[in-house]
C-alpha cells in the first residue's frame, strides 16, 4: 500500500478534534465498526493514542499539533503533563529527542524504588540519587529514605534540565 501524505485539510475533512480535551472523533463513517461521532483512536502499550486514516496510523498528539497548526510538527512531541493520551493542544510542546527525554515522570519498570532516579546502594545500605547529564551519570547523594532521595533528584532535575516541566 502507497503511503498516504495526510494533509490538515484531509484531516479535518475525516476527524473533529477538541482543543481543550484532545479527544478526536469521527466525522463521517470509515468503517462498519467505526461511525461519525465516535471516538476515534485506540491507546498502545505505551500509552499513546493511535488513530488509523487510509490504512495508515498516526499518533493522535501529532494528529492535534496538524489540525491546530495546519503543518506537521518539526520535532517530537512532549505532553507537558508526562501521560501520553492527554492530547489538548496546550499540553503539548515541540521539543527535540534529549529535551522530550528530561520530561520523564516515572522510573522504568526495573526500577526497585518505584522513584525515578533513585536506586538502593548496598555499600552504604541507603536510597541513592544520581541523574544523568549530557550522557554521563553524576552522583547527587545518598539518603535514608527514597522520598528523600528523590527529592533531591527532582531539585537537581530542575537545575539541569531545561526541559523538565517536574
Amino acid at each position: 500500500m502507497a503511503t498516504v501524505d495526510l494533509t490538515a485539510e484531509r484531516l479535518r475533512e475525516v476527524l473533529q478534534y477538541d482543543p481543550t480535551t484532545g479527544v478526536f472523533c469521527w466525522k463521517v463513517r470509515v468503517s462498519q465498526s467505526m461511525k461519525a461521532g465516535q471516538v476515534a483512536g485506540s491507546l498502545d502499550t505505551y500509552g499513546h493514542r493511535n488513530v488509523m486514516i487510509s490504512g495508515r496510523r498516526y499518533l493522535a498528539h501529532r494528529l492535534a499539533w496538524l489540525y491546530v497548526n495546519g503543518c506537521w510538527p518539526e520535532f517530537d512531541l512532549d505532553h507537558r503533563d508526562g501521560v501520553g493520551d492527554h492530547n489538548w493542544i496546550d499540553n503539548l510542546r515541540e521539543a527535540p529527542g534529549g529535551i522530550n527525554q528530561q520530561n520523564r515522570r516515572r522510573p522504568s519498570s526495573a526500577a526497585t524504588s518505584g522513584f525515578l532516579g533513585v536506586t538502593w546502594n548496598a555499600s552504604s545500605r541507603k536510597w541513592q540519587a544520581q541523574i544523568k547529564v549530557r550522557g554521563r551519570c553524576c552522583y547527587i547523594g545518598v539518603f535514608d529514605s527514597p522520598e528523600l532521595a528523590h527529592a533531591e533528584y527532582v531539585l537537581r532535575k530542575r537545575e539541569v534540565h531545561p526541559g523538565c516541566t517536574l
